[in-house]
């Protein structure tokens, strides 16, 4: 399959990649510019819609390579409950991987799935530049696959993430699954990992009470923070446009710290269910350090320089 001009717009200014680094001057100094300014959740829904503004334009010049490469096409908004798409959805620990085919134990089904404690098998591409999913043996993932001839299928443009950053996707599925109203804005919060890549995302740790605000358009705000495993929910919210803003630990950024503008979500009453938007956040370590500069020879504290 060629590779079409959005799809290597994707792969070259995606910055959520270690692999992925833009090769044509004039179209990346924006990106450079403006992708290190955003946290690494939002640079893939940010990457693609530079892509398809762009891709009218500059198409032609991209659309002349062909390469085999990950096509993504889907844009998520956070509010258009893509994490309850898929024709299989469940949560399972990887028992053995063989080639494409990966055997899961079901811990937990939602939709599709073997019931838990029974094996199912998911096959993904052995690449993550052909899509495919990076699972490691025993680690838990929450799965989102669908039917491709007699196999199910996942890869790196499905909701399938560890479940180590899907706390509270598990619980919102839960009342989904169940019928009950969602969330109106939840989120996992935790530490992100050193890499860039699919596979780094594992090292993910949850970050518990953290103060989290929903901060609505005429100033009101409303707040709750993390549980154990990172995960918040504002299960109720009058009418309205809000932001999420959070108290980080020390020594955590989101780089840059103000990332409300991202995070703007919609909240209509004439949803009954909820509104089900997720905004999860996985700063890492600022880089600055303090302390005070102690002479060896004397042992007491330096002045200010």
């Amino acid at each position: 399959m060629e590779k079409s001009a959005y799809a290597i717009c994707v792969e070259r200014f995606d910055f959520s990649h270690d692999r992925a680094r833009p090769k044509i001057q004039y179209a990346t100094g924006a990106a450079r510019f403006i992708m290190p300014a955003i946290n690494f959740t939002y640079r893939r829904r940010v990457v693609r819609l530079l892509c398809r503004c762009c891709v009218p334009v500059v198409g032609l010049l991209f659309a002349a390579t062909a390469l085999h490469a990950c096509n993504c096409v889907r844009l998520s908004t956070g509010c258009d409950r893509g994490w309850t798409e898929g024709g299989t959805i469940f949560l399972g620990k990887v028992l053995s991987i063989d080639g494409r085919f990966v055997s899961f134990e079901v811990m937990e089904s939602f939709r599709g799935a073997p019931k838990p404690g029974e094996h199912t098998t998911i096959t993904t591409a052995t690449d993550e530049a052909v899509c495919g999913y990076p699972f490691a043996t025993g680690g838990k993932y929450l799965v989102y696959a669908v039917s491709s001839g007699a196999n199910l299928e996942t890869g790196t443009c499905s909701e399938t993430a560890p479940a180590v950053m899907s706390s509270s996707v598990l619980e919102e599925l839960r009342n989904f699954s169940a019928h009950r109203p969602v969330s109106e804005i939840f989120g996992t919060v935790g530490t992100g990992p050193r890499g860039n890549g699919w596979k780094d995302l594992v090292e993910i740790t949850p970050l518990a009470h953290v103060p989290i605000y929903a901060v609505a358009s005429k100033g009101t705000r409303y707040r709750t923070e993390t549980d154990d495993g990172g995960a918040y929910s504002f299960a109720r919210l009058p009418a309205g446009i809000y932001h999420v803003e959070k108290k980080l630990p020390a020594g955590l950024s989101d780089r840059p710290a103000d990332l409300t503008a991202a995070a703007a979500v919609s909240v209509s009453r004439n949803n009954s269910e909820g509104a089900g938007c997720r905004v999860d956040d996985f700063p890492r370590p600022d880089g600055l350090i303090s302390g005070e500069v102690v002479d060896r020879a004397t042992g007491r504290g330096q002045p200010d320089l």
